[in-house]
C-alpha cells in the first residue's frame, strides 16, 4: 500500500508500509468507518472488510492486498469506539442512569416496549398499552434497576408502583401534580 486512511479518526501509529498493525478510536456516536486503501501497483487488488455497525469497544477491519504474484499482506485495524458517557438523572436524592437492557419477564403487566425521548436522545421504555403513560428503567448503586414513571413533557421521574387487585386488574397511584391539586 502507499496509502491507508481512516475517517473519522486517526491512526497510530501513522501509515507505514512495513507496518501491518494499527488501532483507532472514534468518538462514542461513531457506528461506521470509512477506509481508504491504495495499492503501490494497479495490478494488485484491495479488499476492505470491517469498519460498520460498530459497537462500543474494540472492533476489528481488515484491508487485504493481493499482490500480481499472488503474495497476501494483511492490514489490521482496531477501531475502539468510546463508551457512551450516560447521564445522571437525580431522582429522590438518588444519581440513577437509564438503563436499556431489562428483559421481557420484567415488564410490568399491561406494558409494551417502545422508544422515548429524554434529553433530545431516544432510550428504550416501556408503554401502558391502554393509555400513554410511559415506563424508564433506571439503574443506581442502591437499587438495582427499577421502574419509574416518566413524563416526556416535563422530562420528570416518579416513583412506579402497581399493585394488583384481582387476576388481570391493577392499580397503579399516579403522582399529584401542581395542575390536580385544590386549594
Amino acid at each position: 500500500l502507499t496509502n491507508l486512511l481512516v475517517h473519522p479518526g486517526t491512526m497510530s501509529p501513522a501509515f507505514n508500509q512495513g507496518t501491518t498493525s494499527y488501532k483507532v478510536e472514534v468518538p462514542s456516536d461513531t457506528t461506521e468507518v470509512t477506509i481508504s486503501a491504495t495499492a503501490q501497483s494497479s495490478k494488485a487488488t484491495v479488499s476492505v472488510s470491517g469498519g460498520k455497525d460498530l459497537k462500543t469497544g474494540e472492533n476489528n477491519a481488515k484491508v487485504v492486498v493481493t499482490a500480481e504474484n499472488g503474495s497476501v499482506t494483511v492490514y489490521n485495524i482496531t477501531i475502539i469506539r468510546g463508551e457512551e458517557e450516560k447521564e445522571i438523572i437525580k431522582v429522590n436524592g438518588t444519581d440513577n442512569t437509564i438503563d436499556e437492557t431489562f428483559v421481557d419477564d420484567k415488564i410490568p403487566e399491561g406494558f409494551v416496549r417502545e422508544k422515548i425521548t429524554y434529553n433530545e436522545k431516544e432510550y428504550e421504555a416501556l408503554k401502558h398499552e391502554k393509555g400513554d403513560l410511559h415506563l424508564v428503567s433506571l439503574q443506581n448503586d442502591t437499587t438495582g434497576a427499577v421502574f419509574y414513571i416518566y413524563n416526556e413533557v416535563t422530562q420528570e421521574f416518579y416513583n412506579f408502583i402497581q399493585v394488583q387487585i384481582s387476576t388481570g386488574k391493577n392499580i397503579i397511584p399516579l403522582p399529584c401534580t401542581k395542575a390536580m391539586q385544590t386549594k
